[in-house]
């Protein structure tokens, strides 16, 4: 897979915004950095759902909100995309292809706000 520039970081805010829900977090917690990111990672979802995008919506929730904490090993995402894919009925290119699109849009509106 070919590595885009932002790939990494998105990844992260996606899983910070994802880890942030669930733990029900207000938003008045953030510090400026992180407060940054949150909104980012939330306007793009939104987007994509205006957007009609919903496998890009469902597919940030399902893969990246579901990663487990901290450094990742070796074959997680293959497998959580794997997962993902098969349980949208979609093959795992068109997700993979989804969630670039989805991180290129999270980076469009990081740039914005930062």
């Amino acid at each position: 897979m070919q590595q885009d520039n932002i790939k990494d970081f998105a990844t992260a805010a996606f899983r910070f915004y994802g880890q942030a829900l669930k733990k029900k977090i207000n938003p008045g917690d953030f510090d400026a950095a992180d407060f940054d990111i949150v909104l980012a990672a939330s306007l793009t979802i939104r987007h994509l759902e205006a957007a009609k995008d919903f496998i890009a919506a469902e597919g940030i929730r399902q893969v990246y909100f579901d990663l487990p904490p901290g450094k990742l090993r070796r074959g997680v995402m293959s497998n959580t995309i794997r997962r993902a894919a098969y349980d949208m009925h979609i093959s795992e290119g068109t997700l993979w292809n989804k969630l670039r699109h989805a991180r290129m849009l999270f980076n469009e509106y990081y740039k914005d706000y930062k």
